[in-house]
C-alpha cells in the first residue's frame, strides 16, 4: 500500500473519479438491460391480464342489461313496450353469446381452459369415459368422495 500513499493526489482524484464512472456505468447498463424484461411484464398485464378482464366486464354489463330487459318485460302493462324489450334482450343475447366464444381463446392458464384444450395431453379412454358419463373403478376412485351434510340426506323428513 505504500506505492499508493506515495502516488501524487491528482492521480488518486484520478483514479477514485474512474472508479465511480466504471460502477455508475455498471448500474446503467444493468437498468437498460432490465427494461426489456420490465416491458414483457407490462405487455403481459395488458394483453394477458387487462384485456380478458376488461371482456369478462363487458360481458358482465351485457347480463345486466338483459336482466333490466327481463324485469321490464314482467312488469310492463303495454304490449308494444314489452315486446321491445324482448327483441332488445334477444340481441343483447345474441352479442353475449358472440362474446362467450370469443373469450376462451384468452385464457392462456390450463386451470381455468374450457374442457376441450383440458383434455389435451389425457389417454383418450378417460376422456371417451366422461363424455359418456360411464366410470370405471379406477376413475371413481380419484374422485373426492361427497360429504353429506346433517339433513341434507334424501332419506331426511322435512317440517
Amino acid at each position: 500500500m505504500q506505492w499508493f500513499r506515495n502516488l501524487p493526489t491528482t492521480i488518486k482524484l484520478m483514479v477514485a473519479f474512474a472508479l465511480v464512472g466504471l460502477i455508475t456505468g455498471v448500474v446503467g447498463w444493468l437498468g437498460v438491460s432490465n427494461m426489456a424484461g420490465i416491458n414483457a411484464n407490462a405487455d403481459n398485464l395488458y394483453e394477458v391480464q387487462l384485456l380478458p378482464s376488461m371482456q369478462l366486464t363487458q360481458m358482465r354489463g351485457l347480463v345486466h342489461q338483459i336482466r333490466t330487459n327481463v324485469y321490464i318485460t314482467l312488469t310492463e302493462t303495454d304490449p308494444e313496450k314489452a315486446k321491445h324489450a324482448v327483441d332488445r334482450t334477444r340481441e343483447l343475447q345474441r352479442e353475449l353469446q358472440d362474446r362467450q366464444q370469443k373469450f376462451p381463446p384468452t385464457i392462456r392458464d390450463e386451470r381455468f381452459a374450457p374442457p376441450s384444450r383440458i383434455t389435451r395431453g389425457r389417454p383418450t379412454s378417460i376422456t371417451a369415459s366422461s363424455r359418456t358419463g360411464s366410470c370405471s373403478s379406477s376413475s371413481r376412485a380419484a374422485r373426492p368422495k361427497q360429504q353429506r351434510m346433517p339433513g341434507n340426506s334424501a332419506t331426511s323428513s322435512t317440517r
